[in-house]
């Protein structure tokens, strides 16, 4: 499995994206180095898409790591990597 971790912090997927983004976010992690056993879900309307896209993003915050951010969504929806210190 190789790791990447040269990502910078700020918005990687908008909410523009809507329902699809947890696709998004799979695709991410996967390029990063997750490894899913179901693949990457795409359908929404899997019954699996968004535990699939949530265990993504935990994925990301246990491997990715740049001290004092987190993978997740801010106040407008949109997913990214963002600082933990409210400015």
């Amino acid at each position: 499995m190789m790791n990447r971790n040269d990502y910078e912090p700020g918005c990687y997927f908008d909410c523009s994206r809507g329902i699809h983004i947890g696709a998004e976010i799979q695709k991410l992690a996967e390029t990063s180095g997750w490894e899913s056993e179901e693949g990457i879900i795409t359908d929404p309307d899997n019954e699996e898409y968004f535990e699939a896209a949530a265990k993504a993003e935990d994925w990301l915050n246990d491997f990715i790591i740049i001290e004092g951010h987190y993978w997740g969504y801010n106040e407008c929806g949109d997913f990214g990597l963002w600082s933990m210190v409210i400015e």
